[in-house]
């Protein structure tokens, strides 16, 4: 799969969180990526984001809402 492609697959998956009411609670940067830890009243889900351009998104997300 293209780099492209790989972002918007993780893309998806970062936005189907979101949209089922999931906030994210806890971040963790590694070599191969990054952790993201989601919470809903549904429980906590890990999601694991690769591209550097998903990762970024998930970082506007967080920027997003620290401004709302």
């Amino acid at each position: 799969m293209s780099s492209w492609a790989d972002y918007l697959d993780e893309k998806q998956r970062i936005d189907a969180f979101a949209d089922q009411g999931y906030a994210i609670i806890g971040i963790r940067e590694h070599l191969d990526g990054m952790d993201v830890l989601w919470s809903s009243e549904q429980g906590t889900e890990l999601l694991i984001v690769v591209s550097a351009d998903a990762r970024k998104y998930v970082s506007s997300l967080i920027i997003a809402r620290l401004l709302d």
